[in-house]
């Protein structure tokens, strides 16, 4: 099996990769783009909840999510939003 893989271009981005026997979501190109996001759900700083979620015109669409089973229930929780802009996005308008 042969990857693809390309790195985020900074800490607010994310990794994306393209495997041989998997084809790429009908997201396409989105993946590099501001029209489409990784939001993440943390528990006391840990991660254990995540969404990727695509732009429908001013709105969020969630595509898919996942997550851990065990957790920090009571802790404090916190948002960490991951998104690439490598390339602009469907809705983006110059100027």
């Amino acid at each position: 099996m042969s990857r693809l893989r390309f790195p985020r271009v900074d800490d607010f981005g994310f990794d994306v990769e393209v495997c041989s026997r998997s084809v790429l979501p009908s997201w396409g190109a989105t993946c590099w783009s501001r029209d489409m996001r990784i939001r993440e759900i943390r528990s006391r700083g840990k991660p254990f909840r995540w969404f990727v979620e695509s732009r429908n015109g001013p709105a969020w669409q969630v595509g898919a999510e996942t997550g851990l089973l065990v957790f920090n229930y009571l802790g404090k929780r916190s948002e960490r939003v991951y998104q690439n802009r490598q390339l602009p996005g469907r809705t983006h308008r110059a100027g």
